[in-house]
């Protein structure tokens, strides 16, 4: 029955497909076991600055294929994780395990050429480059170093402003961009690496209604190309249209992790996330 209530908990009844009969099925629970493959594993994670813990002890791991969304109040150490994950800080304690191996140490480059691409919460582009040549930067030295471009680089990144939605803007300047198509630009150049994990710093921020609509149709384009997500949206805009999981973070410690409809009506999430107070039944 334990694992039975796991499964339903995480939704991989939902992702996969099976009824509720099914879970009493032995055979049925080893069938879902064998689609799951843990793409990153945290152990314990945590960071202080001098005096200060940013992050106390994160446990947590992402599936293959699922998007997760990590979001909580401004402080809650969403962006020192994804500092961590990508390489840029080093934590002070616990381990980073993806496809299983130890990536604790490793340099930003060395863990972007793993599988790990990211996006920042203030758009990066290289202004004075094309918008095609930001992509194509993004291929040459995200997997390797090669000074030359061939003619199959720049038909992939040529597929990939179709992926994101400016194939238009090819021969633009970068800084010529809107700030939407900047943060479609750097997704784009992450995709470029070849990611099997992507991480996203508030890609939706400042969008309107109808960016935040197209910025869920280009996600969900992203997973059909395998790959998975990992989101910080603090205003949730984005991540309860897309995410199989919610991962809540408040002053450095995990409060609540779960499918989001569950996870939005816990009342610690409800408490430090949307600043509600305690209510007796």
């Amino acid at each position: 029955m334990i694992i039975i209530f796991l499964i339903q908990l995480i939704g991989l009844k939902e992702r996969y497909g099976y009824r509720i009969s099914d879970f009493y099925s032995i055979n049925a629970v080893k069938n879902i076991a064998e689609h799951i493959v843990i793409l990153l594993q945290l152990r314990g994670i945590s960071k202080k600055f001098n005096d200060f813990n940013a992050l106390n002890g994160i446990d947590f791991s992402i599936n293959q294929g699922e998007i997760v969304g990590l979001v909580g109040p401004n402080g809650a150490g969403k962006t020192t994780l994804f500092n961590i994950i990508s390489g840029r800080l080093k934590p002070s304690s616990g381990n980073i395990l993806f496809e299983g191996k130890k990536i604790n140490g490793l340099k930003p480059h060395r863990i972007c050429r793993l599988g790990i691409s990211r996006t920042f919460q203030s758009s990066r582009p290289f202004i004075k480059m094309t918008a095609l040549n930001n992509i194509l930067t993004g291929h040459l030295f995200g997997k390797g170093f090669r000074l030359h471009t061939r003619s199959e680089d720049v038909q992939m990144a040529l597929e990939l402003l179709e992926v994101v939605g400016i194939p238009h803007k090819a021969e633009t300047l970068a800084e010529d961009l809107t700030l939407s198509e900047k943060r479609r630009l750097d997704l784009a150049r992450a995709l470029a690496t070849r990611p099997k994990l992507l991480l996203l710093d508030e890609v939706a921020a400042g969008f309107s209604p109808v960016l935040v609509k197209q910025a869920v149709q280009l996600i969900n384009r992203v997973r059909e190309r395998g790959v998975t997500i990992l989101i910080i949206d603090h205003f949730l805009t984005l991540s309860l249209k897309v995410s199989d999981r919610l991962l809540v973070l408040d002053h450095g410690e995990k409060i609540a992790e779960g499918p989001p409809n569950k996870v939005m009506k816990n009342r610690e999430v409800g408490r430090a996330y949307l600043g509600l107070q305690h209510q007796k039944d």
